[in-house]
C-alpha cells in the first residue's frame, strides 16, 4: 500500500495504472482528499504556465501522461509507452494538490506556496527563510495522530554548525556524512547513531576516448591490479566493497553474481602484454613508443570520501605494473565542470549511482554516457529495462546490464556509501533505509517516531 493510495492494479500492456485511493485520507483544513485532487495536480503540473518541477514526471517519451477520474476514490494513469520508473515517480516526487484551494490561482503567487496545505502527519505553522521550518502533529492524520507533538526542520550552513547546534541541545537529529563528523558524534553523550548504506558508489572511472582505456584488457589489469577489500578498508573504514554498478548487496536490484576482479598482479601483466605493453627503460609500460601515463582528477574539498587516500593506494598498485598515474585536485565546482559541462579528463575518482529505484541512463546509455562506454547491445538492454514495468523482468535485464559492464571493466566500482544519523538516544525512530525519501534513512515513517522517556 502507499502513503494516499491503498492498492493499484496495471494493465497487461502495462499503460494503464489505476489507483484506488484512501478513503480516509483528509486535507490539512479537513476537507477530503479525492481524485479531483489528483487529476488538478496532473494538470497542474502540465500546464507550461506553472513551470512544475513535477512537469517531467507526467511526460514520458516527451508525451503527456493522461490522469481521469473514474469516481472520487479511483483514478486512472494512461501511460503514452511503459516505462519501469513511473511509479518511483509517483511516489517519491509527486506532490499533491488541493483543488479546493488553487484552482483558478495564479500557481506562482499564491499564498499556498509560504503556507502549504497537506495531507502528512504534521501542519504548516511558521517558516523563517533560511533559518527553520515548524510544524504540529496532525490529529487527523489518517495512519494515525504522530506522537512527536512539534517538528522543527533547522538549516545549517554546515555539518559543524549542525553538530554544535546538536551538543549544546537545540536540535535532536542530524545527518553526518564525513568521517570528521562521525568521530564528533561518537562522542557525544546520550546520543544514538543509526546507519545505513546507500546505493552511491564511489569508483575509479575511465574515458574510454582517452590513452589506452578503449582497451577491455588494459581496465581488466587495472581491475585486477589491487587487493579491493584491504583498499577499502584502509579508505572507508565498514563500508561494503562494490563489485556492481547498482547496489548496495542490500538493494532488490542487486545481482551477486557480477564477475569480481581479485588482486591478480601475473594476470594483469598478461593481460597488458597481450594488449601489446613493454616495459621502458624506466619501468614504466610502452605501446608504439607511447608510455602509458595518465592523470587521474579528485576533488580537493571532499568531505564525504578521502580520496587522496585512495588516489595514493591506486597510483602505487598501477605502478606496480609499470603504469604511471598523475593526480590533479580540483575544487567540487571545477571537477564537476571537467566531467560534466565540458568534458576533459583521463580518470576521476568520484561518486555515482543510482536512487533506490536504480535506471542506468544517465551513465552508460551511449547517448548520455560521460565515459564514452558506447555499447548499441547494451543500449537496447538500457532501454529495455527502461520500459519494463513489471519487477521481474526488470531485475533479469538489470542483472544482464550490471554483469556486462563488470566483465567490460567499464569503471572500477570501490565502495557504496555509509550515511550515518545521530539522534538524541531518549528517541526512537524505524529502522534505517535507503529507500527514505529525506535522505536520512529514517524518516520515512515520521509519525511513528517517538520519546522513550
Amino acid at each position: 500500500a502507499g502513503e494516499l493510495a491503498e492498492r493499484w492494479e496495471i494493465s497487461e500492456d502495462s499503460l494503464t495504472w489505476t489507483f484506488h485511493l484512501r478513503r480516509n485520507v483528509k486535507w490539512h483544513d479537513g476537507r477530503p482528499f479525492t481524485a479531483d485532487d489528483v487529476v488538478f495536480t496532473a494538470q497542474a503540473a502540465l500546464d507550461d504556465r506553472n513551470k512544475s518541477r513535477m512537469r517531467p514526471y507526467y511526460r514520458i517519451g516527451g508525451r503527456p501522461v493522461r490522469v481521469e477520474k473514474a469516481d472520487a476514490s479511483t483514478v486512472r494513469f494512461v501511460l503514452p509507452e511503459p516505462t519501469a520508473d513511473f511509479l518511483y515517480n509517483m511516489s517519491q516526487w509527486n506532490l499533491m494538490l488541493p483543488r479546493h484551494l488553487l484552482e483558478g490561482k495564479d500557481l506562482a503567487t499564491v499564498e499556498f506556496n509560504v503556507k502549504p496545505v497537506g495531507t502528512g502527519p504534521f501542519r504548516f505553522v511558521e517558516l523563517q527563510d533560511q533559518q527553520f521550518i515548524r510544524m504540529a502533529a496532525n490529529p487527523d492524520y489518517h495512519l494515525g495522530r504522530p506522537k512527536l507533538d512539534v517538528w522543527i526542520e533547522r538549516a545549517f550552513e554546515d555539518e559543524d554548525a549542525a553538530l554544535a547546534a546538536f551538543a549544546k541541545g537545540d536540535v535532536d537529529l542530524v545527518a553526518v556524512d564525513t568521517s570528521g563528523g562521525l568521530q564528533k558524534a561518537r562522542r557525544f553523550s546520550n546520543a544514538r547513531i543509526y546507519a545505513y548504506t546507500a546505493a552511491w558508489i564511489f569508483s575509479f572511472n575511465m574515458n574510454l576516448k582517452a590513452g589506452f582505456f578503449g582497451d577491455i584488457r588494459v581496465r581488466q589489469a587495472l581491475a585486477h591490479a589491487f587487493d579491493h577489500e584491504q583498499l577499502v578498508k584502509s579508505v572507508a573504514g565498514d563500508a561494503p566493497v562494490a563489485w556492481s554498478l547498482i547496489g548496495p548487496p542490500s538493494s532488490w536490484a542487486y545481482d551477486p553474481n557480477v564477475p569480481k576482479y581479485r588482486k591478480d598482479t601475473a594476470r594483469a601483466r598478461a593481460l597488458l602484454s597481450a594488449a601489446g605493453f613493454k616495459p621502458g627503460p624506466d619501468g614504466i609500460l610502452r605501446k608504439d613508443g607511447k608510455p602509458f601515463r595518465f592523470t587521474v582528477l579528485i576533488q580537493s574539498d571532499a568531505t564525504d570520501s578521502n580520496p587522496d587516500a585512495v588516489a595514493a593506494a591506486l597510483r602505487q598498485a598501477f605502478r606496480d605494473l609499470g603504469v604511471a598515474m598523475e593526480v590533479e585536485r580540483l575544487e567540487k565546482r571545477e571537477l564537476g565542470r571537467r566531467l560534466f559541462r565540458e568534458p576533459e579528463y583521463e580518470a576521476y575518482l568520484w561518486w555515482n549511482g543510482y536512487p533506490f529505484d536504480p535506471d542506468p541512463r544517465f551513465y552508460w546509455h551511449s547517448a548520455s554516457a560521460i565515459n564514452n562506454y558506447a555499447h548499441p547491445a547494451l543500449d537496447k538492454l538500457i532501454e529495455q529495462a527502461a520500459s519494463a514495468s513489471r519487477p521481474e523482468v526488470r531485475k533479469r535485464l538489470l542483472d544482464t546490464i550490471a554483469e556486462k559492464i563488470a566483465k567490460d571493466a567499464a569503471f572500477i566500482p570501490l565502495y557504496y556509501l555509509n550515511r550515518y544519523v545521530v539522534t538524541r538516544s531518549a528517541l526512537k525512530f524505524p529502522q534505517p533505509s535507503a529507500a527514505d525519501f529525506s535522505n536520512s534513512g529514517v524518516l520515512y515513517d515520521v509519525h511513528t517516531i517517538q520519546k522513550t522517556r
